[in-house]
């Protein structure tokens, strides 16, 4: 099954054309890479799928569905924040439940069951003993297992992540790549925007190179620091 399907997208920012035809597909259970240059179109085809924007030509199914609207089904984790606020009054508890109450009435409060899958994503992630810790006390990698718990909480099957660890130290880094493969090997389904080359490539299935449109599709093993540079150049 497609998860995701970009078929001829293209985009614009004024006259500056960012998406030219962009063509691909995601299938379910699949850990892609999805990389290329800053100013290649990444996050906005990432944007595309989270419907923050439109194509102004072509197609995106998400799901199978063209007028996708079950948002519960993907869960998105941005660039960690170097300058986070340690002031935030959240605690991790509340910042990881922030996705299920992002889709209850103002009135609504979680129910135990919804208060349990929280709990449980908090643990998948290795989280759970700081429940009750500010969400500002805790390190940058730790910050963005509290952001990916919020994600799974709502049961989500695709995960998008953009340069989620950006400003994180080495070996949170290995940590955060080595949980998303095993969540991958549970049955999600992963599109990776990342520069960390060199620890994404023995995890993934798939890497994906963007520059306007796919320049590139195939396997780690075809892919190294260097084609990426002679591929990028020729376009």
């Amino acid at each position: 099954m497609e998860i995701i399907e970009f078929n001829k997208v293209s985009f614009s920012y004024g006259e500056t054309n960012v998406l030219d035809g962009l063509t691909f597909t995601v299938k379910k259970g699949e850990f892609v890479a999805f990389l290329g240059h800053n100013g290649t179109g990444k996050t906005t085809a990432l944007k595309i799928m989270l419907g923050f924007l439109k194509p102004e030509k072509g197609s995106l199914k998400l799901f199978s569905q063209e007028s996708f609207k079950e948002w519960e089904k993907i869960g998105y984790v941005q660039q960690s924040f170097e300058n986070f606020d340690t002031n935030f009054p959240a605690n991790v508890f509340e910042v990881a439940s922030m996705g299920l109450l992002a889709k209850l009435n103002p009135l609504q409060k979680m129910t135990l069951e919804q208060k349990q899958k929280v709990h449980d994503a908090l643990k998948l992630v290795g989280m759970e003993q700081f429940e009750k810790r500010k969400i500002g006390e805790l390190s940058g990698g730790q910050q963005q297992r509290v952001f990916l718990a919020r994600a799974l909480a709502t049961n989500a099957e695709l995960l998008l992540l953009d340069e989620p660890t950006t400003g994180v130290d080495h070996t949170s880094q290995e940590k955060f790549y080595e949980l998303l493969k095993e969540l991958n090997e549970k049955g999600k389904t992963i599109l990776l925007i990342s520069h960390d080359l060199g620890m994404i490539l023995n995890r993934v299935d798939r890497v994906l190179v963007l520059n306007k449109k796919i320049v590139f599709d195939g396997k780690p093993k075809e892919f190294t620091k260097e084609s990426f540079v002679e591929i990028t150049e020729k376009v």
